[in-house]
């Protein structure tokens, strides 16, 4: 009989145990990648520089769903948000084809989220059409995002970090 008792106590503190882990490396998966935002009919994030977004809860998504296609929103929507928030790394506004994002990796060192990303730049002004690249990544098992604070890294220099710091007068 204790020994049932040692597996279910086993089990059930298995089961308690947070998927993401505090310290390294976080698995992530796309949920949308798109470098023509503004040209596919959807509203975009529109400012010119880079940002970072954070999308974990019902509200968040009803306030910033706008910017993703109805398919990513219909992703978000079946999601527990809460426990699999998404981010958004958005490169800004830019003139032309050939810009892009790409998320490359996450990582927490305590409670810090370091979000590292490429963004694609033409070697040659294409003019013409306004686009505004983003990469929507879920990150399962990230439970308690609101208490974090993530940093976009963009080669080796952080663009934005969330929430932002209080300016020091």
């Amino acid at each position: 009989m204790s020994s049932r008792f040692g597996l279910l106590l086993l089990l059930v503190l298995a089961a308690c145990t947070p998927l993401a882990p505090s310290e390294g490396a976080l698995p992530f998966r796309t949920i949308e990648q798109k470098a023509d935002a503004a040209t596919i009919g959807q509203q975009q994030y529109d400012a010119l520089e880079p940002g970072l977004l954070i999308i974990a809860s019902d509200e968040d998504l009803a306030a910033y769903g706008k910017w993703f296609t109805e398919n990513a929103r219909d992703q978000m929507r079946r999601m527990n948000l809460t426990r699999t928030p998404t981010l958004a790394v958005f490169q800004g506004w830019k003139v032309g084809e050939g810009y892009g994002v790409s998320v490359s990796g996450v990582e927490r060192q305590g409670n810090v989220i370091r979000v590292t990303a490429q963004f694609a730049v033409p070697g040659a002004s294409t003019g013409g059409k306004v686009t505004s690249p983003y990469h929507l990544i879920a990150l399962d098992g990230l439970v308690g995002a609101n208490a974090l604070e993530f940093h976009l890294i963009v080669s080796g220099e952080t663009l934005a970090i969330i929430p932002t710091p209080t300016p020091i007068p």
